[in-house]
Order: structure tokens, then sequence, then C-alpha cells
């Protein structure tokens, strides 16, 4: 009995933390340079960045930051690596690309002189 006890107080205690998850959240959790990188609307209905280059995680150049906030985004919002590396993969014929996570809608285009520009919605 006890052990179901701890599995619901488990069970509520991860769905309390996803639902306080908002965009305006994991936007505030970035550290100052990161956030520069991004667009938080004023209202916190959506987060926008345009990546003009991919970096790799031990990347640390001025160059890298878009790269380390969209990833950082994506991990705060429960977004599951796949969605990163189509991202990656996009091409501009590919038009505007979506995911969902949860609570989450991310959306996402390419173009070869603008690079990828990101869309992150609350659904």
């Amino acid at each position: 009995m006890k052990k179901i006890g701890m599995l619901l107080t488990l069970c509520l205690a991860l769905i309390m933390t996803a639902c306080t998850t908002t965009l305006s959240s994991v936007h505030s959790s970035l550290d100052s340079d990161l956030q520069r990188s991004t667009s938080l609307a004023s209202d916190g209905s959506y987060i926008a960045i345009t990546m003009t280059r991919s970096c790799s995680r031990s990347d640390e150049s001025i160059l890298c930051r878009e790269s380390h906030a969209l990833d950082d985004i994506l991990d705060g919002l429960g977004f599951e690596s796949n969605v990163r590396r189509r991202m990656g993969e996009t091409r501009a014929l590919d038009g505007r690309q979506t995911a969902e996570s949860g609570h989450f809608n991310v959306s996402w285009t390419f173009h070869p002189d603008n690079g990828l520009q990101v869309l992150f919605e609350s659904n």
C-alpha cells in the first residue's frame, strides 16, 4: 500500500511540474546571452528563433547562441531529440514542418538565405 501511495505522489508531482512549465518560464531559465538570441512574445504566447548556423554543444562561440538556445528550449519543453534532428535535415522544399510535445507545438521552416526559423507555441 505504501508503494502505491508513493507512486501516486510521484505521478501527481510530475503532472504538477508539467502543468507549470510555460514558454515564459522556459525563456527566463535561459542564460542572458541565450535570451537575447530569441524573441518571447509580450503576452508569452510564443518564442521565435532564427538560427543561421548549427553548432555542436561544446562550441561556445557567440555565433552559436541561437543553436544553444534552440537546444535548451527543446529540452525545457520536453521535445524528443528526433525533433532537433528533423530540424537540421529540413530543406527549403520541405515547407513548414511541425512537432508536438505535451502542451507545446513547434513549427519550423528553412530558407538558404534566412536560415532555420522556429516558432514555439502553447497548445
